[in-house]
């Protein structure tokens, strides 16, 4: 299916890997958040054993699909290690057609909980031309999903069968961070990471990539704009056969990082 829906939350967290502030190496430890509005459109397919659902959900019944949302980021630094965690929960409820395994609509619910632990390392920091510097930090670590797919019985008819599958994994993650500080003010940051591979029961392919422009207001706090996008392919068993995630994420972004 694809549904395209905002999250608005002034609390709300969202972490893109790692504090963005134009400075030099240092021996004390410095943290960050980073609250975040976030305009994202998720394409999916979605398949609970014999059922597969699809559909669309409007803008205009964004608040309706969206039964709540959560969004974390955190982290810290010391010297040229870092560390960038995140989490993310939330839940999506909609009346979708069922293309596959039966007849009529279905009121499908999607619940997601997903939390990453990231290692890094600023592998280098160099002179670019002019006044500008060039940044790239490699990072490791794991993520942790617990995805459950709800698809009710046939609202039209009133009958008809229930899916109720939840799975859970892990994935090991690889990323990397490059930064171009133009000036003390502005920046440019890239990041992207990759995880799951097929290994074991981890996530078939599982993939993120953005690209913001940084503000720095102070050594205290920094806007970003700019896109992510995130993509989940995972197959896994139920007791009534198998659970078939295809899910894509993307979006403009507007974030406001906090150093301390």
């Amino acid at each position: 299916m694809k549904i395209k829906f905002i999250i608005i939350a002034v609390l709300a967290f969202c972490c893109y890997g790692a504090p963005a502030i134009a400075q030099e190496y240092d021996d004390d430890w410095q943290f960050y958040v980073a609250p975040a509005l976030w305009a994202a459109g998720v394409e999916s397919t979605m398949q609970a054993g014999s059922i597969t659902v699809s559909g669309d959900v409007d803008f205009g019944k964004v608040v309706e699909s969206l039964r709540g949302g959560v969004m974390g980021g955190y982290g810290a630094r010391y010297n040229k290690f870092s560390i960038d965690g995140a989490v993310l929960a939330m839940g999506l409820e909609a009346e979708l057609p069922a293309i596959i395994g039966a007849l009529g609509s279905r009121t499908t619910e999607l619940t997601q909980f997903w939390q990453q632990l990231l290692l890094g390392y600023e592998v280098f920091d160099v002179d670019a031309r002019d006044s500008m510097r060039l940044k790239y930090k490699q990072q490791l670590g794991m993520r942790y999903y617990y995805n459950r797919l709800l698809i009710d019985r046939l609202a039209i008819l009133g009958g008809g069968e229930f899916r109720d599958a939840s799975s859970s994994w892990v994935d090991l993650v690889v990323g990397g961070v490059l930064t171009l500080d133009i000036n003390d003010k502005w920046s440019f940051v890239a990041n992207g990471d990759a995880g799951g591979f097929g290994m074991g029961s981890s996530s078939d392919l599982a993939w993120a990539f953005g690209t913001f422009i940084d503000y720095h207001k102070s050594d205290r706090s920094t806007i970003r704009v700019g896109y992510k996008e995130f993509h989940l392919e995972k197959e896994s068993t139920f007791s009534l056969g198998t659970i078939d995630l295809d899910l894509k994420y993307s979006g403009p972004v507007f974030q406001w990082i906090f150093n301390f």
